[in-house]
């Protein structure tokens, strides 16, 4: 769960805007959860079950930060197996896994720790981060703060040299959406993109722009 008490994650929004902001991340967070619920039921013909986990899911700010934790977001029960999962999306129908994604260093450490896995939805894939994937980019490339992306917590940013190796390794699977799953990307393009207006059609197949 990324940080999201006024100690860690303020930035130059106001209070009202902050929370605003929590509010359409942990609703789109929700809606990647659901998906990604019948795209392994739909995969596996298992039982899928999820649950809230770590913390903050109402869409409210953390006012003391002794009560933030960086646990996954959800717990996933696939026919009685417990998988904890962090859900880390794209606020722009352009990014792309393949290509790059940034992932906080609390978020890593966590998924290490917990042996919980970094789920990276787009608009045609999904890439799924294993703790081996989490632990090797601690190992292998230099954090950093990043303008833009977190104002005070420091962050891996992985470009497609990596992220090859990462695929070469198994430390990191990609998967096409089902057609169902499109469909349910399509219809909550606004909620799942929340830094941009609908204004093209999802993008082909192939690396994002």
């Amino acid at each position: 769960m990324a940080k999201r008490d006024l100690t860690h994650a303020k930035d130059d929004r106001s209070e009202a805007e902050f929370e605003t902001c929590m509010f359409k991340s942990d609703m789109k967070e929700g809606i990647w959860s659901d998906i990604l619920r019948d795209e392994i039921h739909f995969r596996n013909k298992k039982q899928v079950i999820v649950e809230n986990y770590g913390c903050g899911h109402d869409g409210k700010i953390i006012m003391n930060a002794e009560d933030v934790n960086s646990k996954p977001d959800k717990k996933f029960i696939i026919d009685g197996k417990e998988v904890l999962i962090e859900i880390k999306a794209y606020n722009k129908s352009n990014g792309d896994p393949r290509d790059m994604f940034t992932i906080k260093i609390h978020s890593l450490k966590e998924c290490v720790k917990c042996k919980g896995f970094i789920v990276l939805p787009s608009v045609n894939i999904w890439a799924i981060l294993i703790p081996e994937g989490s632990a090797y980019l601690l190992d292998k490339i230099k954090p950093k703060i990043y303008n833009g992306f977190s104002p005070n917590d420091l962050a891996i940013r992985c470009h497609a040299t990596e992220i090859d190796l990462l695929l070469k390794s198994d430390k990191i699977k990609m998967y096409n959406w089902s057609l169902e799953s499109k469909n349910k990307i399509e219809k909550n393009w606004n909620k799942l993109f929340i830094k941009e207006k609908k204004s093209q059609l999802p993008l082909p197949e192939g690396r994002g722009l």
